[in-house]
């Protein structure tokens, strides 16, 4: 004989699919939104982009090709 979810526990599990469900629409959000910059940076420099440490570079090029990599 099968054991069958009651209803109780079929809303706890609908209640934490959908917490499952928000967090990773967040997660997707912000992973967007960083894509989003990195695209206008790319768009609006003609330069080298220059690492947070001041001294390393990485070439607009590089860049590029990593964004082409997504697709």
């Amino acid at each position: 004989m099968a054991i069958e979810p009651g209803i109780d526990e079929l809303r706890e599990l609908n209640i934490e699919n959908e917490g499952v469900i928000r967090a990773l629409r967040r997660q997707r959000d912000a992973a967007e939104t960083k894509l989003a910059k990195i695209e206008n940076l790319v768009n609006s420099s003609h330069e080298r982009v220059i690492g947070q440490d001041g001294t390393s570079g990485v070439p607009l090029e590089k860049l590029l090709a990593l964004l082409d990599e997504r697709e």
